[in-house]
């Protein structure tokens, strides 16, 4: 995080972080775990919808992205400041928002969880691209043929 210059890209990376924890989450299919990502997702829907509008905002006033060069925001515009500050907050789960709720509970699932059904889930996210290239191919072959007996 300390290495990325552009407020749009930070932003986006906490967005693949909740959907990637979501994603896992939803691979074990525990039932008491969909009140968390429900949390989480619309938590995140608030928060990165706010930070992008926030980061659009700076951007019109510096007509930059980059951290470095809107470092003077607070004497310019203190309430741009305290927005952006707050919704980042809410973003990467700081204390009493609805983000550490629901992020908790997530990660607490994933603890609970036995690192066999966790490879599982793995394993089974990454078999699935495989089988839907097979069965493209073999659709093919079948309109192939098809075609074949019309000709």
């Amino acid at each position: 995080c300390l290495s990325i210059r552009d407020i749009k890209i930070l932003i986006a990376y906490s967005s693949v972080v909740h959907i990637a924890l979501i994603i896992f989450n939803l691979k074990i299919l525990f039932p008491l775990s969909l009140a968390g990502r429900i949390i989480v997702i619309l938590a995140h829907g608030v928060c990165s919808s706010g930070l992008f509008a926030t980061a659009n905002m700076l951007y019109e006033r510096s007509h930059s992205r980059a951290l470095i060069l809107n470092k003077g925001l607070g004497e310019k515009a203190p309430y741009l400041l305290a927005s952006f500050f707050f919704l980042i907050r809410a973003n990467f789960g700081g204390p009493f928002t609805f983000n550490l709720l629901g992020e908790v509970s997530l990660i607490l699932r994933l603890s609970l969880t036995n690192l066999g059904a966790l490879l599982k889930a793995k394993l089974d996210s990454s078999d699935e691209e495989p089988q839907k290239k097979k069965k493209r191919e073999d659709k093919r072959k079948t309109n192939k043929k098809k075609k074949k007996k019309k000709n």
